[in-house]
Parts: C-alpha cells; sequence; structure tokens
C-alpha cells in the first residue's frame, strides 16, 4: 500500500459510490471528510460566532458554568492532558460541553448518569440566543449523525438502519473549544491538544480553518487536516472499531499549531443508546461467533485505548460484488445467516480466512454505556 498522504472526500448525495468511499476511507485513514451533507452553513456560521462570544467572556462568567456531574459546562484551560506519554503540560485550549437536555428528574437521566440538564449563560444578559442558535446546531448534528451512520453500515454490507436502531436516544456531546495563541512545541511536549484517538462511535468535527488537526497515519507519521470549506470531518471511535472487529480504524490525532493564533472547534461525539450491546457485526463475525478470551494476551494496541485495533489487525478486501446501495470496493460476499431481525447479511470476507469463515471475535461484547463511563472515569 502506497503511503498515505491526504483524507478522502465522501459525497453524502452520491449513493452509488458512497459506501465504497466510505469503506476505504474506514479500513485505512479512519478519517474522512464529507460533503454535500446537509446541515444549513447559516447554522454552522451563527454557532461559530455564538462559540467566539462564549470564550470571550471574562474569566468569572465562564466559572459560573463549570462542568458538573453531567459532564456539562466550562473546562478550564490546560485542564485536559491527553498524552501523559509525550505531554508536558496540559492542552492549550479551554472548553465547553453540550449534551442532550434532560432534566434531573426525567427518565433519561435517571436511566444514565451522563444525561442531565445542560448550563446555559444568563440570556439575554451575557449571550444573546446562545441556547436557542446551539441547540439548532446540536439538533442538525444529531440528524447529520444518523445519517452517517446509515452510511457506515452500507459501506459494511448491513440494512443502512443497522446501527439507527441504537441511535434512538444517543448520547450526544458537542464540545465547543478555542485553543490558546500557542504555537506547539512537538519535541518539548507543548501542545495544542495531545495524541488520543476518540473512544466512542464516530465524532463529527467542524473548524473556523485555522489549521492545526494532524492524524498519525503510520507510526509516528502525521499528516495535517487542512480546512475544506462547507465540508465536515469524521472519524471513527474505538467503540465503532470494537464493532467491526478491528477491521474499521480508529486513528491517533492531536492538534499542533504552527501559528500564534486562536483556533476556534466544535467536536460533535455521537454515541450510540446506553443500553446498546456492542459486539461483532454480524456481516464480518457471523452471527454464531464468540469471543476468545486469549485474544486479550496476543492483541497489542498502538492507541491510548486499550480495546482498540492495532493497525496491523486492519484487513484489506479483495474481489468485488454489487450492493444493494452500489458496489463493493474491493470486497467480496457471502451469504451468512445474521442476528440482526430485518434479514440476512451478507458476510465481508476478508484474506486470512481459510473457506470464507467469518471472523474470530477479538473484543468481549460490552454494553456502550458501561463502556463509556469506563472511559470517561479513567
Amino acid at each position: 500500500q502506497l503511503p498515505i498522504t491526504e483524507i478522502p472526500v465522501v459525497d453524502m448525495g452520491s449513493k452509488l459510490d458512497r459506501a465504497a468511499s466510505v469503506r476505504e476511507a474506514c479500513l485505512h485513514t479512519g478519517f474522512f471528510y464529507i460533503k454535500n451533507h446537509g446541515v444549513n452553513n447559516e447554522t454552522v456560521e451563527k454557532a461559530f460566532a455564538q462559540v467566539h462570544a462564549l470564550f470571550a467572556l471574562p474569566l468569572e462568567e465562564k466559572l459560573k458554568m463549570l462542568q458538573n456531574e453531567h459532564n456539562r459546562g466550562y473546562t478550564r484551560e490546560k485542564e485536559e492532558l491527553l498524552d501523559p506519554s509525550t505531554q508536558r503540560e496540559g492542552d492549550f485550549k479551554e472548553g465547553f460541553y453540550i449534551g442532550v437536555e434532560a432534566e434531573v428528574d426525567s427518565e433519561l437521566a435517571k436511566a444514565f448518569p451522563l444525561f442531565g440538564p445542560n448550563q446555559w449563560p444568563d440570556e439575554p444578559r451575557v449571550l444573546p440566543g446562545f441556547r436557542e442558535e446551539m441547540t439548532e446546531y446540536f439538533d442538525s448534528l444529531v440528524s447529520l449523525g444518523r445519517r452517517v451512520s446509515e452510511m457506515l453500515a452500507e459501506s459494511l454490507l448491513l440494512p443502512s438502519d443497522y446501527f439507527l436502531q441504537h441511535l434512538t436516544r444517543p448520547l450526544a456531546i458537542l464540545r465547543l473549544l478555542r485553543y490558546m495563541p500557542e504555537v506547539s512545541d512537538v519535541e518539548n511536549g507543548k501542545f495544542g491538544a495531545g495524541a488520543h484517538s476518540d473512544y466512542g462511535l464516530i465524532t463529527i468535527l467542524a473548524t473556523d480553518g485555522t489549521p492545526g488537526l494532524q492524524v498519525e497515519v503510520a507510526p509516528d507519521t502525521w499528516i495535517d487536516v487542512p480546512h475544506i470549506e462547507n465540508t465536515f470531518v469524521v472519524n471513527l471511535g474505538d467503540m465503532l472499531a470494537r464493532w467491526t472487529n478491528g477491521n474499521y480504524r480508529s486513528t491517533r490525532h492531536r492538534v499542533v499549531l504552527k501559528k500564534a493564533e486562536l483556533r476556534h472547534s466544535m467536536p460533535f461525539f455521537f454515541e450510540p443508546n446506553h443500553d446498546t450491546l456492542v459486539e461483532c457485526i454480524p456481516s464480518i463475525c457471523g452471527s454464531g461467533g464468540s469471543y476468545d478470551h486469549q485474544s486479550d494476551q496476543t492483541t497489542s494496541h498502538t492507541h491510548n485505548d486499550e480495546n482498540a485495533p492495532n493497525d496491523e489487525n486492519v484487513c484489506e478486501m479483495t474481489g468485488e460484488e454489487d450492493l444493494d446501495n452500489g458496489k463493493a470496493a474491493r470486497g467480496r460476499v457471502a451469504s451468512a445467516d445474521s442476528s440482526y431481525p430485518h434479514r440476512r447479511s451478507k458476510l465481508l470476507v476478508f484474506p486470512g480466512n481459510p473457506g470464507n469463515r467469518p471472523q474470530k471475535p477479538k473484543f468481549p461484547p460490552t454494553l456502550s454505556g458501561r463502556y463509556l463511563m469506563d472511559k470517561y472515569h479513567q
């Protein structure tokens, strides 16, 4: 395989080709841009205007909204240290979390501790329109996340609503970020954000155009992710890597600021319902596969998350067969019974599977909520 030098662009409006494009991106980079995504540009621009206004507030106003037990609110500069192995001080950024709105005594909040009320600035005294415009953006990204999940399902030869069944009450978190105007110093452990992989399902990122994001496409090989107008950047998290048995990549990334200028971004973390059972999908492991505990002791990992797949486990596909929604790119299909109730699932066949058999699951089944709580408390 040739060295990866850029992140691919997926056209969400091209249903014939998008499954193949998404599969290629997920196998090799775990990152891709999306265009023709359906989110109104004005909605994005208004959200960024509010982000600028939020972080321009006096510190005393921001401290009134400090992050609470529901993971909502303001986080201080340098509070987060994403890569202790290389960082000598915390990330040069401050943040603000917004999540699914839920009253403290609601059934949703009682069911899972990361649901709860958001913290909002005092309106109209402090930030007029902040809640309304950020809620509009948040709701647009929930809708977009569901559409991206359909593309991911199609890329895995699954019915397009395979992941949607687990996204009826998603644990969605929008994080607003402002990076300080400090030039990064990689050699001396000074970063806008340290190297890490995300531990959820997918992340959808919008930036203000200021460069800084880098992706580790091979061990210690980083490429820049330049801003492309009217696109979002999507990356896969460790949970989706588990779901695909390590075939789709959850890739480390970081922020390295080469100029002393402010940078604003809005990563949107889109996770499944908290009671979702995450286990190897039927188009990879079939319906009868069982987890082999020996794999825990034979698999090494390059990501910060010990459950994230090793890049060496990424499987290539060979051949080509028609899909329901287009054509499979470098993938061959065999029939396999599926635990998914709607219909039988096709099976992705990878090299190294004698007799075109399903893969052996590498990771034990886990409840998504329990998995996420473990990660939040690490």
